[in-house]
């Protein structure tokens, strides 16, 4: 049956103190009524915790289909307007397409009008001379410069994160390049120019058709070394990542502190607390520099306690009011059942099985080192986070013999609004598309102070949990 049902036993003594040999028939129903009702309560609270699961998952499904659904059309204006600063006016013809064609033609160039050497012999690679990035806007450009001559490299900037994505060969005239954000010449008289057609198909980008992508033509080599025009807007920096997690919290008690109230005697507040599984949910803004990466934004935490039957005990609080006391490891609290609104200090109550629920809104601040493996990339992590207080609750039923009331507690003494925290983890995350993936977060948090005040012993918690989400950058 569960729940010990010491109400009858007080049902029983009133009627042997009333002279009577038998109590009412009724008792049988009360009891049965008993029953029903805690049923009931166990099942409407697991059709409750089900129904929110289900409303999450489907708010960050329709949030993560709406976000991939605009992305591309994003990432479409970045393209037009970058090909539109490297190529000037656009003739309006598309380009010619031979998914056939041998990769090796494409090495093989010739002079263009312009001193450019420019990709001729493959039709997928031709580009019409309105397209040939001119000198003009590269010796325009290098003008800008204070000290050009001082440098010593032209640069390239272009995205790293999008070229593991997809794997581009990372060459020109068969020099490898570093992996970084820029790529660098090693002759400082020569500057090199990119294809405008990179641009062009930039979201649909593959490892078979785009190897040499990055295969430069000289330009005149009087022309001083300068930054080419690439528009930083290809940048894939930036991401927002829907977070959802499941965890288990507990707690580290100091019952050695605290100061006991009359009518309380020896109980603690932690006893015949159970931790339930809990879960938070959010979303986390991301920049990414090289290999670093760091991310703050915010996150909803609920979680759960389950409190085993107990008594508790009238005692005076803080106004010189007698009332019961109710208390846990987080808190206190003064309730007054309507059946008994003069108690006596040591009077006593009998309390069912309660549900605790604790919820805060976190600001996480992270930072994580990214290394990468093909698609695959694993980020080790740590962090601080801000927990502010949002609602406290705990729901129960009070009985004193055949008179029951249930009760829900919405204000706990002695629990602070806010606490630090500190994180530690590692994401496994997996690049299914460019700029999407889903990743995997294993960690810990545990609280850097009480969450409870000087009056009461001492509570910090702590968990481990596993966050689970999908990243899009832009």
């Amino acid at each position: 049956m569960g729940n010990p049902l010491e109400d009858i036993d007080d049902i029983f003594k009133q009627h042997i103190d009333n002279m009577r040999e038998m109590p009412d028939t009724d008792i049988w129903e009360n009891i049965a009524l008993h029953l029903n009702n805690e049923a009931n309560k166990k099942y409407k609270r697991k059709f409750i915790y089900w129904r929110g699961a289900a409303a999450i998952i489907a708010i960050c499904l329709f949030v993560a289909l709406l976000l991939l659904t605009i992305r591309p059309s994003i990432h479409q204006v970045k393209n037009d307007y970058v090909q539109r600063a490297l190529t000037g006016p656009s003739s309006g013809k598309q380009m010619p397409s031979d998914k056939n064609a041998p990769l090796s033609q494409i090495n093989n160039s010739k002079k263009s009008e312009t001193a450019i050497m420019a990709p001729s012999v493959n039709p997928y690679w031709a580009q019409p001379e309105s397209k040939i990035l001119n000198k003009n806007k590269i010796r325009s450009y290098a003008n800008q410069q204070k000290n050009p001559l001082v440098q010593k490299s032209a640069v390239i900037p272009f995205s790293a994160h999008l070229l593991r994505s997809v794997g581009i060969h990372r060459t020109i005239n068969n020099t490898p390049l570093p992996a970084e954000d820029s790529f660098y010449t090693q002759n400082y008289h020569t500057a090199y120019s990119v294809a405008p057609v990179l641009f062009a198909n930039v979201y649909q980008l593959n490892d078979e058709k785009n190897k040499y992508i990055f295969n430069a033509s000289t330009i005149a080599p009087s022309i001083p070394v300068s930054s080419m025009l690439i528009s930083k807007l290809t940048r894939q920096h930036f991401s927002i990542a829907l977070v959802a997690a499941p965890y288990f919290m507990n707690y580290l008690h100091n019952t050695s502190g605290g100061v006991s109230q009359p009518g309380q005697g020896n109980q603690q507040g932690n006893q015949g607390e159970n931790n339930e599984l809990s879960y938070s949910i959010g979303v986390l803004a991301q920049y990414r520099v090289k290999h670093w990466q760091i991310s703050t934004g915010l996150q909803y935490a609920q979680s759960f306690v389950t409190i085993q039957p107990k008594t508790i005990y009238a005692s005076q609080n803080s106004n010189g009011l007698v009332q019961y006391k109710y208390t846990t490891s987080t808190g206190y609290a003064y309730v007054s059942p309507s059946f008994s609104v003069q108690p006596q200090i040591g009077d006593s109550l009998y309390t069912t099985t309660a549900k605790h629920t604790l919820q805060y809104i976190s600001v996480p601040l992270r930072l994580g080192y990214q290394l990468n493996k093909n698609k695959w990339s694993i980020t080790p992590t740590v962090g601080i986070a801000l927990n502010v207080l949002k609602n406290a609750t705990i729901e129960t039923s009070f009985e004193n013999g055949s008179q029951s009331e249930q009760e829900i507690i919405t204000s706990l003494q002695g629990l602070k609004k806010m606490y630090f925290s500190v994180f530690a983890g590692t994401s496994f995350q997996y690049a299914f598309s460019t700029g999407t993936s889903l990743f995997i977060t294993p960690n810990f948090q545990m609280g850097m102070q009480s969450i409870t005040n000087s009056k009461l012993p001492s509570t910090i918690p702590y968990q481990l949990g596993i966050e689970a989400g999908i990243n899009i950058s832009f």
